[in-house]
């Protein structure tokens, strides 16, 4: 069991959580097990996950929130899809202390994070429009024309990895996501095979 502590805490983040979620995030919470949620990132638009679905599990230790949540990366491939996602469900982010950040402030804080900065941080930090440059040291390079080359393939690259993804996921929609896997194919497959014909 959880102290009250614990519980007021979730129910304060679940609370903002429902009250200030951008578009593209979708979570379930779960009374019998209030400290699990599961998650779903729809990619941003104008970047190679552009309607690309992804899936993720957080887990709130007993610690929390002193300690960050434990937040895992479902892959439906053996391909790594961006420096932060790891195929074994791992994720680099300094606000989940699992890479260090050039400030402390980058990284988790008991009193002032939330579980909200996380998800918002995978969809617009992690999830973004040149994720080649979140590669480590990789971010000195901007504006390099040869990074920049490598920067354009990787963003294909990971595109067509990423178009891997939808044919499993409709055959083996996450369980709470049944509903918005239909749905959210059923109105964006064509702008994403309008993409593949641009390659």
């Amino acid at each position: 069991s959880f102290s009250p502590a614990f519980m007021k805490r979730v129910q304060k983040e679940l609370n903002n959580i429902q009250q200030n979620l951008p578009d593209g995030i979708y979570v379930r919470s779960f009374e019998e097990k209030i400290n699990f949620l599961v998650f779903a990132i729809i990619g941003p638009q104008d970047t190679p996950y552009s309607d690309i679905l992804f899936f993720f599990d957080m887990l709130l230790p007993s610690t929390f929130p002193s300690q960050p949540p434990i937040v895992k990366f479902k892959c439906p491939l053996h391909e790594q899809l961006n420096p932060n996602l790891y195929v074994e469900g791992h994720i680099c982010l300094s606000l989940l202390n699992t890479w260090n950040g050039e400030q402390k402030s980058e990284m988790w804080n008991g009193n002032t994070s939330t579980l909200l900065q996380v998800l918002i941080s995978l969809q617009s930090l992690v999830l973004n429009q040149n994720p080649y440059y979140n590669e480590a040291g990789y971010d000195s390079q901007k504006g390099d024309s040869q990074a920049e080359l490598n920067s354009f393939k990787y963003n294909e690259t990971v595109f067509l990895r990423c178009l891997k993804s939808i044919p499993y996921f409709i055959d083996n929609p996450p369980i709470h996501f049944e509903s918005l896997v239909k749905y959210h194919f059923s109105r964006r497959l064509k702008f994403i095979c309008d993409r593949c014909d641009k390659i």
